[in-house]
């Protein structure tokens, strides 16, 4: 995929930033988590995979689906949704963790209904279950019944970032501190 625009990113030192995370969906889609635009206007995109090897590059805006952006609203924030890291496909849906807002952070939802996937919106509020910013990979635990996610902290306080888990309602039921800085 080529043509991903950039944005700056940091609060010490800045960096030029794109796409910030990609997953496959089922074994013929690609979904790139944006971190390239203003909060607000950030997109997921999705892609089809094509069958040949390698694929032609594709544009950034040539893709198959495209979701959000996460308008501002009262369980973002004044200036809309962004810095879309991890995506996953679980039970049906899509879920990307997002934390364009340092005040809020979670995790975003597209519902997949006839192999399409719906209106990406806010579903759970990271930063609110665990009082730690920054929601970033995420995953599906082995035995598929939790999404866990790893909440990075703030990028200035060591040693805050937290392993948690999430049930398909979007309850917290495990978190664990680890220690680590921005995990």
């Amino acid at each position: 995929v080529e043509g991903f625009p950039k944005d700056i990113y940091g609060k010490g030192p800045m960096y030029d930033i794109g796409p910030l995370g990609v997953a496959l969906w089922g074994t013929d889609r690609l979904i790139v988590a944006d971190g390239s635009r203003k909060d607000g206007e950030e997109v997921v995109r999705v892609y089809k995979i094509e069958d040949a090897v390698p694929g032609k590059p594709r544009k950034e805006d040539a893709a198959e689906f495209t979701l959000g952006p996460i308008a501002p609203n009262e369980q973002t924030s004044p200036k809309g949704e962004g810095n879309f890291y991890g995506a996953v496909g679980w039970k049906d849906a899509i879920y990307i963790t997002a934390n364009g807002d340092d005040t809020k952070g979670g995790i975003a939802k597209s519902a997949i209904a006839d192999g399409k996937p719906g209106p990406l919106t806010p579903s759970i509020a990271t930063k609110t279950a665990v009082e730690v910013d920054a929601p970033i990979g995420i995953t599906v635990s082995p035995d598929g019944n939790s999404l866990v996610v790893s909440q990075g902290g703030e990028v200035n306080t060591p040693g805050d970032s937290l392993l948690t888990m999430y049930d398909a309602e979007g309850k917290l039921t495990k978190k664990y501190a680890t220690g680590l800085h921005d995990i």
